[in-house]
């Protein structure tokens, strides 16, 4: 569950940020569209329309627009060749490639018609940087995810441990009735286990009742055991020899028992 939280999470800022760059990028190609003249049929981009971000080389910014006269590109381009694939009329594409000076470059190509002519242009921006702020976002991310991990987890041993703390009088009252101590007190006993010490003490209650009736019962059968044994002993002093000695061996041990 927590590796689908941070996978959604992470797929969530990907795109957003990919829509957020993007969304630049079809203003750039807008900002262009209006910046274009078409001059002795002859399509011009006058360098004071354009952006500043487009004149410094391989500063990130690039556009490269593909007119039936030829194609336009912007100064940051410097000496990089690029030969993008323009969409068919009404069209547009996105992607990566990778750029200058180890850049990342998020493109969009857009295939639109002006005066009648048809037109591709093709606007790129460096998202190097942001491919890092994703990767802090990730770990940063982890970390705090981990974090609360471990802070939920402590919460749940000390509630734990707290509620269980809660049953310490019951333990010790169980562990004084094997000294001879017969009853519990429910005043101590926390009211959500109250149920099984109810039950305990039901047991308890019976077992003594077994107890007492067996006492009862071997205590009976003794006594009624006592007045046979009386007789059986005066029948055997009237027997002589080896008899006599084997029936009193006999009548010691029964009377041992009893």
């Amino acid at each position: 569950m927590l590796t689908a939280t941070l996978l959604l999470l992470d797929y969530g800022v990907r795109q957003l940020s990919q829509h957020y760059i993007l969304s630049r990028l079809q203003h750039d190609n807008d900002s262009l569209l209006a910046a274009l003249d078409l001059v002795d049929n002859q399509w011009q981009l006058p360098l004071e329309r354009l952006t500043s971000a487009f004149q410094p080389a391989y500063s990130g910014h690039y556009f490269i627009i593909d007119t039936p006269s030829g194609r336009l590109g912007s100064r940051s381009l410097w000496d990089l060749t690029i030969n993008p694939d323009f969409p068919a009329l009404g069209q547009s594409h996105f992607g990566k490639q990778s750029g200058p000076a180890g850049q990342l470059l998020l493109w969009l190509s857009v295939g639109v018609e002006v005066e009648g002519q048809n037109i591709g242009i093709w606007v790129a921006e460096d998202i190097s940087e942001l491919r890092w702020l994703l990767l802090w976002f990730r770990l940063s991310a982890l970390l705090l995810i981990l974090l609360t991990l471990a802070a939920l987890l402590y919460w749940q041993q000390r509630a734990l441990v707290s509620a269980f703390s809660s049953l310490d009088p019951l333990q010790q009252q169980l562990r004084a009735m094997r000294f001879g101590e017969n009853s519990l007190d429910s005043d101590d006993i926390p009211q959500e286990v109250q149920p099984l010490v109810a039950e305990i003490r039901l047991l308890l209650k019976q077992l003594e009742t077994r107890v007492s009736r067996s006492r009862n019962a071997l205590g009976n059968l003794a006594h009624d055991m006592k007045r046979p044994l009386q007789q059986l002993r005066l029948l055997s002093d009237r027997l002589d020899g080896s008899d006599a000695r084997q029936q009193a061996a006999a009548l010691d041990d029964l009377q041992r028992m009893v």
